[in-house]
């Protein structure tokens, strides 16, 4: 991918598998089944693209990927790039800079605590770790933190 001009942005949606006898053995995290992976065009060769187009269609369509995934910070540099190579005046950018620049994550108004995700990953795995389960287990930790196991329960 990174021949084609992309690069790495996130990995998210990981299932695991692991096998009855490892169950209680370890991490929760087994072998890896699937995963969603999230590549976006490098700024610069996006540039070079709006450059070759002669147009500024691709930039609304850009933004609105990275707003879609959580990435403002880099519809931001997107436009900076643009902005530094003068494919976009300044009026415009200094516009979508702002609005961009206004975005924060959704988390941010809710107060936290230092340590807060580790708590809750400790939490999980002790959760799975007390489950009682004689079959084989699927784990699926989701791009937000959640997680789901199947798994018969062992009847006692």
């Amino acid at each position: 991918m990174a021949s084609l001009g992309f690069q790495l942005f996130d990995i998210g949606n990981m299932v695991y598998y692991k096998m009855r006898n490892t169950i209680a053995i370890g991490g929760q995290k087994g072998l890896l089944l699937s995963a969603d992976v999230l590549y976006l065009r490098r700024a610069d060769i996006f540039a070079d693209q709006v450059e070759q187009d002669k147009s500024l269609d691709k930039l609304g369509a850009a933004i609105l990927i990275c707003l879609a995934y959580g990435y403002p910070d880099y519809a931001i540099i997107l436009v900076t790039t643009l902005r530094d190579r003068h494919l976009i005046d300044n009026t415009q950018s200094a516009l979508l800079l702002k609005e961009l620049s206004s975005i924060c994550h959704w988390s941010k108004p809710i107060p936290g605590f230092w340590n807060r995700d580790l708590m809750r990953r400790i939490a999980s795995q002790m959760a799975a770790m007390l489950q009682n389960s004689d079959s084989r287990q699927v784990i699926n930790n989701l791009g937000n933190g959640t997680g789901f196991m199947i798994s018969r329960s062992v009847k006692s």
